[in-house]
């Protein structure tokens, strides 16, 4: 695939084209995904050249009487040769990048639109179709016990065979686990990663991305080839998980333990959260220490298989919890 010069955009569909003209948005300095939306929402046709971009800036900067980062031609342009290659490297390595906003078409784009902070653009291999339908989040330390190594496992099981897509991870512990309980029921499965879709980390989880592909599910990242798994990328990925699903499993965390942030953020996209309540003899281990404090502030005690599907069946039918909270999740599917 090839492109003119970055002074010129080729003709593409409306929604490859909001996909360029954000990547191009995001190579200028100053210009994240807040601004990069509003601008696209609020431009009346979606610029093709470098000239009209700067055009749209002036127009938006105008129509909001709010100051924009200055940028001149040549910021655009530069960013522009960045967004085609970034799009070039993409079409070369078959990831695709999809413009996240609302859409009857596209279940699972909505779904990611709605959350707080929600992503401007995903990068996916494989079939991103199985996020259309429930997904749960399986997800924990990378040290978990034995007991909840194989719960992540079976939990992972029984979610594929009640007809949900389990998300997760792919790092050590219970994401690995989670992915490899779904493969195992040759269920679907996504991993939300936190780097470019270029490269797989840890390393020795390319052999479970690759059956994660053949099976076919999906990777997904916010982040173009080339970026690596940088400290905060994390975080942010978390986010991620929870967004993409109708509820959140905590396998095992501590206290302070990055499944956490993926709890809040659950909390904060009113989505369930279950947790496993342990047999009294796991309760003092550090790696449980955050599953009884999630419980103690009301997440959904999960022991055995009854409680879990009972869990699945309230992300499926929040209603049934009679939490309003949960309500809110009913608007998730178009």
């Amino acid at each position: 695939m090839r492109f003119r010069e970055n002074k010129t955009l080729q003709n593409i569909s409306m929604d490859n084209m909001k996909t360029r003209l954000g990547l191009t948005l995001l190579g200028l300095k100053g210009f994240g995904k807040v601004k990069a939306r509003e601008i696209i929402r609020l431009s009346n046709t979606l610029p093709e050249t470098t000239e009209g971009i700067a055009e749209l800036l002036a127009e938006v900067s105008e129509k909001t009487a709010k100051k924009l980062p200055a940028v001149n031609i040549t910021d655009i342009s530069s960013a522009m040769t960045l967004a085609n290659k970034t799009i070039e490297d993409c079409a070369a390595r078959d990831i695709s990048i999809s413009f996240v906003e609302p859409s009857r078409d596209c279940q699972w784009k909505s779904r990611f639109s709605r959350i707080p902070n929600p992503p401007l653009l995903l990068f996916s291999l494989g079939n991103t179709e199985i996020l259309n339908g429930p997904s749960i989040a399986i997800i924990g330390t990378r040290q978990p016990t034995s007991w909840g190594e194989k719960s992540a496992i079976r939990f992972a099981e029984i979610s594929v065979e009640q007809g949900f897509c389990v998300v997760s991870g792919l790092a050590l512990g219970c994401d690995i686990a989670a992915h490899k309980g779904a493969l195992q029921a040759n269920g679907s499965t996504a991993a939300v990663l936190a780097h470019g879709l270029d490269s797989v980390h840890p390393r020795q989880h390319s052999s479970v991305a690759r059956e994660i592909l053949e099976n076919g599910g999906c990777l997904l990242s916010e982040y173009p080839p080339g970026v690596g798994p940088e400290r905060g990328n994390f975080v942010e990925r978390d986010r991620l998980q929870s967004g993409a699903s109708l509820g959140v499993i905590v396998i095992e965390t501590t206290i302070d333990g990055g499944s956490m942030h993926t709890v809040r953020f659950a909390e904060k996209q009113k989505r369930l959260v279950g947790c496993i309540d342990h047999p009294v003899k796991f309760h003092d281990l550090k790696s449980v220490k955050g599953n009884r404090k999630l419980l103690d502030d009301g997440a959904s005690a999960i022991k055995d298989r009854d409680d879990l599907e009972q869990f699945l069946k309230l992300c499926s039918n929040p209603g049934e919890s009679g939490d309003q909270s949960a309500l809110q999740q009913a608007d998730l599917f178009l």
